[in-house]
C-alpha cells in the first residue's frame, strides 16, 4: 500500500473511532436552544477511507487475509453504521412536513368516523346480523367482542412493532405497510352482507389492528417534529384536520347512503384513506437511525416492556397517567363504537339525522380540538384534559337522560369537543413524558393503554348488553369510568414527569 492511501486510511480509522456520537435533529434539541451538528471530519474521513478500501478491494493486488485487518474492516462498517450522522439528516422539520403529519389524522379518520362510528357499524347491526342476533347472541356483543379481540391483539403486537420500529428505524416503512392493510381490509367489508358474520367480523378486525397500529407509529414522530412546549399545539392541530377529515368522509357517505349504496361505503372509506394519506408519506421523514447487531425481536420487544415496566417508580407520573387512560378512554371507546346504534334503537333518529348529527358533531370535535391545543400550552395539558373529563361527565349524563333527538344531538356536541380536546391533550401528555430516542416503546405504551382501555370498556358494554339487553343502563355506566379516570389524572405531576424524561437517557447501543 502507497503512503499517500495508507495516510488516508488512517485518518479515516482513528476519525471514525475518535469522534463523538451523533444522532439526527430531535425538537427536544429546538427546546434547548441546539442544533445538532452535520457531518464533519469523521464523516469526511470515514468517506474517503472506504473510498481507499473499495478501490483495493476491488483490485487483484491485494488479498486480505489477516484476521486483524478483517476485524478492523467489520469496525469500522459498524462504527459508520452508529457514530456517523448520515448525510441525509433531515434537520428541523418544514411547515410541509408538520402539515402531512396533520393530514395522516385527516385520512384515518375516516375509519373510525365511517367504519367504527356511524355508518358501518349500524350496517353491521342491522344488516349482516340477520334479526338482531346471531347464535342467540346480541348484535351489539358481537361488534363488541370484535372491538376486544381486536385491540386485544394489538396489545400482544405493540411491543414488537415498536421495538422493531425504533431499532430499524422504520416507523414510515411500518406506517405504509399497516395503511395498506387497513385500506385494503376495509375495501373488504364491502363484499360481506347478510349472515355472513364472522367474514365481516375478521376483515373489521383485521382493518382495526392496522388502524391501531399505524395510529401509534404516527404519533411516535411527534416529538421529532416540535419541542415540548408546542407538541400540544401540533397534537391539536392534527386531531383538528382529523376532524374534518372524518366530516368530509360522511359527506361522501351520505351521498351514497342517498344513493342506495350504503354497502359501498367501505370500498369508499378505504379510497379515501388512501389517497388522502399519500402526502404523510412523501414528506414526512423518517430521524431515528438503525441501531446495530441482531437481536430477537420478541424477545427484545417484551423485554424491553419488561425493563420499562421495572422503572415505573421512576416514571411514576407516566405509569400513573396510563393507568388514568385505561379508565377514560374505555368510556370513549364505548361513546364511539356505539352511539350511533343508540341514536337509532333508544332515540329513534333515522340515517339521515344521525349523519347530519355526526357532520356536527365533527366540527364540534374540530373547535374543541383547535381550542383546547392553544388552551394546553398556556394552562397546561392536564388542566385542559381535566376540563375535557368534565365536558365527557356532563354529555354522557345528558345521553342517558334524553329522549328526544335534539336533546341527544346536545349531548353529542359536547361529546365532540370534549373528544378533541381529551386526545389531543392526552397525546401531547406523552409526548412530554417521553425521553429522546424512546419515542417507540413510549407511544407503544400509549397504545398498549388506549387499546386496554378499549377492552375495557366493550368487554363492560357488551357484558351489560348481554345480561340486560339495557343500552341506557350500558351508557350510564360508563360515567364510572370517566369520573375514575379524571381522578387518576389529578394525581399527575406534569413538571415532576417532564424532569424525568429530560435526566432519562435512551438505552446505550451496544458497544462495538
Amino acid at each position: 500500500m502507497s503512503s499517500d492511501r495508507r495516510g488516508t486510511l488512517d485518518t479515516g480509522i482513528r476519525a471514525a473511532m475518535e469522534s463523538p456520537p451523533q444522532r439526527p435533529y430531535h425538537a427536544a434539541d429546538a427546546d434547548a436552544g441546539s442544533r445538532v451538528a452535520g457531518p464533519g471530519p469523521a464523516h469526511d474521513g470515514l468517506r474517503r477511507s472506504f473510498g481507499v478500501l473499495g478501490r483495493f478491494l476491488g483490485g487483484r493486488h491485494v488479498h486480505v487475509g489477516s484476521r486483524r485487518l478483517r476485524d478492523l474492516l467489520h469496525r469500522l462498517l459498524a462504527a459508520r453504521e452508529v457514530r456517523m450522522t448520515r448525510s441525509g439528516d433531515p434537520g428541523p422539520p418544514a411547515t410541509r412536513e408538520k402539515a402531512s403529519w396533520c393530514i395522516f389524522d385527516f385520512a384515518n379518520s375516516s375509519f373510525t368516523t365511517v367504519i367504527v362510528t356511524v355508518v358501518y357499524a349500524r350496517y353491521f347491526v342491522k344488516v349482516v346480523v340477520p334479526d338482531g342476533s346471531w347464535a342467540g347472541v346480541p348484535a351489539d356483543s358481537w361488534w363488541a367482542g370484535a372491538g376486544v379481540v381486536s385491540n386485544v391483539l394489538v396489545i400482544l403486537s405493540a411491543p414488537v412493532i415498536g421495538a422493531m420500529a425504533d431499532r430499524r428505524a422504520a416507523k414510515h416503512r411500518y406506517l405504509l405497510v399497516t395503511t395498506l392493510v387497513c385500506v385494503g381490509a376495509t375495501a373488504l367489508l364491502s363484499v360481506w352482507g347478510a349472515g355472513a358474520v364472522i367474514a365481516a367480523l375478521l376483515c373489521f378486525i383485521i382493518a382495526n389492528i392496522a388502524f391501531s397500529s399505524g395510529e401509534n407509529l404516527v404519533a411516535g414522530f411527534l416529538p421529532e417534529l416540535a419541542p415540548p412546549d408546542q407538541m400540544g399545539r401540533l397534537s391539536a392541530y392534527g386531531w383538528t384536520v382529523g376532524y374534518f377529515g372524518g366530516l368530509l368522509a360522511l359527506v361522501l357517505s351520505l351521498l351514497l347512503v342517498n344513493l342506495g349504496g350504503t354497502r359501498w361505503v367501505p370500498i369508499a372509506t378505504a379510497a379515501f384513506f388512501g389517497i388522502a394519506a399519500l402526502p404523510t408519506f412523501l414528506w414526512l421523514k423518517e430521524r431515528a437511525q438503525p441501531k446495530p447487531g441482531r437481536v430477537r425481536m420478541l424477545a427484545a420487544a417484551f423485554g424491553e416492556l419488561s425493563t420499562t415496566w421495572r422503572e415505573r417508580t421512576r416514571f411514576r407520573d407516566l405509569f400513573t397517567f396510563l393507568g388514568a387512560i385505561l379508565l377514560f378512554q374505555g368510556g370513549v371507546a364505548v361513546v364511539i363504537s356505539f352511539s350511533a346504534i343508540y341514536a337509532e334503537f333508544e332515540i329513534g333518529m333515522n340515517e339521515t339525522e344521525i349523519i347530519g348529527m355526526f357532520m356536527g358533531l365533527q366540527i364540534a370535535a374540530a373547535g374543541g380540538a383547535f381550542a383546547f391545543g392553544w388552551i394546553q400550552d398556556r394552562v397546561g395539558s392536564r388542566a385542559a384534559l381535566l376540563n375535557s373529563l368534565g365536558l365527557w361527565i356532563v354529555a354522557v349524563t345528558i345521553a342517558y337522560l334524553a329522549r328526544t333527538p335534539g336533546a341527544f344531538i346536545a349531548a353529542g356536541l359536547i361529546a365532540g369537543a370534549a373528544m378533541g380536546a381529551s386526545q389531543s391533550a392526552s397525546r401531547a401528555l406523552i409526548g412530554l413524558f417521553c425521553p429522546a430516542g424512546r419515542e417507540g416503546e413510549w407511544f407503544g405504551l400509549w397504545g398498549l393503554a388506549t387499546k386496554g382501555a378499549a377492552v375495557l370498556g366493550l368487554a363492560f358494554y357488551g357484558v351489560l348488553m348481554a345480561t340486560t339487553g339495557d343500552r341506557r343502563l350500558a351508557i350510564l355506566a360508563t360515567l364510572a369510568l370517566f369520573v375514575l379516570g379524571a381522578i387518576g389524572v389529578m394525581r399527575v405531576d406534569v413538571n415532576r414527569g417532564r424532569q424525568t424524561a429530560q435526566d432519562a437517557e435512551a438505552p446505550p447501543l451496544p458497544s462495538l
